[in-house]
């Protein structure tokens, strides 16, 4: 419900990203905008996607949350991937 109000009352998923780019790289130079700017690419992919225009933005399905899980684990922060069929559920 949170992000369905941001997205109708502001429009959140039009945000354009170029100017905290511009910030972002002046307040990190080892990250270059051009890198930033693949970033967006790849995840956009992840904010907005046929799943989240059928079920609203920030919606992630039981692959997404597993495939987040493994990564985390993965990373070592946290000792153990949970199951994504024990984080996901539906309305």
């Amino acid at each position: 419900m949170f992000l369905s109000y941001l997205e109708k009352k502001y429009g959140f998923k039009k945000v354009k990203i170029v100017p905290a780019v511009s910030q972002i790289a002046k307040l990190n130079p080892a990250m270059t905008v051009e890198t930033m700017n693949e970033m967006h690419k790849i995840e956009a992919t992840l904010i907005e996607n046929t799943e989240t225009k059928k079920h609203g933005l920030g919606f992630m399905n039981e692959k997404r949350w597993q495939d987040l899980s493994t990564q985390l684990k993965e990373l070592g922060l946290i000792e153990k991937a949970i199951p994504g069929k024990e984080i996901y559920f539906s309305n």
